[in-house]
């Protein structure tokens, strides 16, 4: 028996998650859905990522380390306003106090020891059962700004060999293509994939660090904008804006004058699950001018009940 959302019908661009369901299931079906996997996902116990607003956190506590060990004061301002500021502008945050890292680096500090801090909060970590749904579930392209390999493990764990062997960066972008053109499932690592290997100042997460891959990487922008402009996404464990994935919704929709058309099975749509408590009529109101459809839940376990079902009614076959 399926559940019933426990939300009213929402306003502008809210719908229901029955209503939501429907739509999804109708997309699977035609194979035209795919799904961003967003830092939301790996929250969950057993895997215990921080959000975002922890990995700022870890990031704050790192710069204020190395003023105190370099024994300066010149960016305790900045650092003590953090925890302030980031619930206004989280991207903003990041990217001062990425500033500050690259100030570091500049005057000549080895960052290695810090890099280790931030490469430690993804190791050893389990997936967990957000994860196991969406690697079971039959969508097209598993898309992904996360840098931990939960979703991988998690296809391991079931015998998704063949999807297993289709997992790229941001970098890959012959192998995108090839994946594209052969109508293949892949994982997505739209920021890349942890390794010990990263630097510190390699996080993709600021302003800057969008631009950069906009206008240093436009193979893989044209690529995101393939997928974007041929499939509907539906949006998990995304909070309330990632400059990466508004910009190329935004570009699609005025430049493709999508706006304003109703039909939301006749052109890509981006469906958003969401706590309630995260809306706003602004909000709503701006995302369905960009054919966002915002899922209203009241609380995470909604989000998991519905992934399951549609990975019940739409799994993902394993290939032997």
């Amino acid at each position: 028996m399926e559940i019933e959302s426990k939300v009213s019908e929402g306003i502008d661009g809210s719908i229901t998650i029955k209503e939501a369901e429907k739509n999804l299931l109708t997309l699977l079906r035609k194979e035209k859905l795919c799904i961003f996997a967003g830092s939301g996902i790996s929250v969950a116990a057993p895997s215990s990522l921080p959000t975002w607003d922890g990995f700022i956190d870890k990031y704050k506590e790192i710069c204020k380390k190395i003023c105190k060990e370099k024994k300066t004061k010149k960016f305790d301002d900045i650092i003590s306003n953090v925890n302030k500021f980031k619930n206004r502008d989280i991207v903003g945050t990041a990217t001062a106090l990425s500033d500050i890292i690259a100030s570091f680096k500049k005057a000549g500090i080895n960052m290695k020891p810090y890099t280790s801090e931030m490469v430690d909060i993804f190791a050893n970590k389990k997936s967990n059962s957000y994860h196991e749904a969406i690697v079971k579930t039959n969508y097209k392209y598993i898309l992904t700004t996360n840098y931990d390999d939960l979703l991988e493990k998690a296809a391991r764990a079931k015998g998704y060999n063949e999807l297993l062997n289709r997992v790229y960066s941001h970098y890959d972008i012959k192998e995108i293509s090839e994946a594209i053109y052969k109508n293949e499932s892949a994982i997505i690592h739209m920021h890349g994939i942890y390794t010990t290997d990263i630097v510190i100042d390699e996080f993709i997460f600021t302003k800057e660090d969008y631009k950069r891959i906009k206008e240093k990487n436009p193979g893989f922008r044209t690529l995101m904008n393939a997928i974007f402009m041929n499939y509907s996404i539906l949006l998990v464990g995304y909070g309330s804006s990632d400059p990466h994935l508004e910009d190329i919704i935004d570009d699609l929709n005025m430049i493709l004058k999508w706006h304003g058309s109703e039909d939301t099975l006749e052109l890509p749509c981006y469906y958003l699950l969401i706590l309630k408590d995260k809306l706003s009529p602004i909000f709503d109101h701006n995302k369905d001018k960009n054919r966002t459809k915002v899922i209203p839940v009241d609380e995470y376990d909604d989000m998991l009940a519905l992934l399951k079902r549609l990975q019940k009614k739409q799994p993902r076959k394993i290939k032997k």
